[in-house]
């Protein structure tokens, strides 16, 4: 299947690092990954329980075995989306959209989108535990462009469906701008970005997206940044910091961290390719996990073995989430009998003050 050059799904890449494109193209993946295998499953599933096909399956047409996790993430996927523009709406499924006034070669297929009484609703899907920002989602951005060179709209919102990701934004998560903000703000920034990443000389950025850049193993800016970042570590004889220093030396090793990650799982995909291919990287060989046992039947099919033989094989029977039950229409005033708020461990997190490092991390 023919893909897209500028596909919207790595457009924050672009973004951030022009350079990426090439990069990634001289680097295809040889071999999908298990995260997205279990990605590519959860999204058919989703998209079954979108077009109200809910007949039981225990694989996904991929070969990966449908999960209960991937269960309870379609019917939030569905759920969301029906509480957003109602049970009435056309809902645009996998469809194709040209972004040509992006780029000649920028199209892709958002996950849903529909049009309510001139407001445009694009929604993605993302089942990975990794948090995915809304605001200025430069995937659903591209595909709010694309989309509207076929309808006309006020608005937009942009809808983020993730119910692997616990944050305190929630597992839904939207943002709205005007069609003059999308078509005077944002499609001139996509019509440089992508430009500039079509020539096969612009420059790498390191940023944090490089975790998810096909060619990480390769970059040599990445390499130069993170060696950088040893130096300047190994040079700091401070060992008594004052509450300025221990923020901003703080910041920086967390964003030196984001590199460095990056630049260990690239080389790791690169050295587990050579083991492969017969070369010996010093120091380093590949062995199997210790793997794990899966049935190969129904789960009916297992719990009536187990009766055969007086055992029950089945899960035990548990209550659902207190914030499933809310969903199901019971009211707080009924559960405040029966639930209590738990406080949160404290966490430690970057406030919105001064961006000592500028918008490139």
């Amino acid at each position: 299947m023919q893909h897209s050059r500028l596909a919207p799904s790595s457009a924050a890449r672009r973004v951030a690092c022009p350079g990426s494109r090439a990069l990634e193209e001289r680097y295809p993946e040889e071999t999908e990954s298990a995260a997205a295998r279990e990605g590519t499953a959860a999204h058919w599933l989703a998209q079954r329980y979108l077009m109200g096909k809910e007949d039981k399956r225990d694989f996904a047409p991929n070969g990966e075995m449908i999960t209960d996790e991937m269960e309870d993430g379609a019917e939030l996927y569905e759920r969301s989306i029906r509480s957003i523009v109602g049970d009435t709406a056309r809902l645009h499924v996998e469809e194709r959209v040209n972004i040509f006034g992006v780029h000649p070669d920028c199209w892709g297929t958002p996950d849903c989108w529909a049009l309510v009484d001139n407001h445009l609703h694009v929604f993605d899907y993302k089942f990975g535990f990794g948090y995915v920002d809304v605001f200025e989602n430069w995937q659903l951005l591209e595909y709010a462009l694309g989309i509207a060179h076929d309808c006309d709209f006020e608005k937009v919102t942009m809808t983020i469906i993730q119910p692997r990701c616990f944050t305190r934004e929630g597992k839904v998560r939207s943002w709205t701008i005007s069609r003059d903000k999308l078509f005077g703000y944002y499609l001139p920034m996509l019509q440089i970005s992508e430009s500039e990443t079509m020539n096969n000389d612009a420059d790498c950025v390191p940023n944090p997206q490089c975790l998810h850049c096909k060619g990480r193993h390769a970059c040599d800016a990445l390499q130069k940044t993170v060696a950088w970042g040893f130096d300047v570590i190994a040079d700091h004889v401070s060992t008594e910091l004052n509450a300025t220093q221990t923020g901003v030396e703080l910041r920086y090793l967390h964003r030196m961290s984001k590199l460095l990650e990056a630049r260990i799982t690239g080389l790791e995909e690169q050295a587990r390719s050579m083991i492969m291919r017969g070369e010996s990287v010093t120091g380093y060989k590949l062995e199997p996990g210790s793997g794990r046992d899966q049935w190969t039947c129904s789960a009916e099919e297992i719990i009536t073995l187990g009766e055969l033989l007086g055992l029950d094989l089945s899960k035990p029977q548990e209550a659902i989430t207190p914030a499933q039950a809310r969903k199901l229409g019971i009211d707080d005033s009924v559960l405040a009998g029966y639930v209590e708020r738990i406080s949160g461990k404290l966490k430690l997190v970057e406030s919105n003050a001064q961006k000592i490092f500028g918008g490139g991390y």
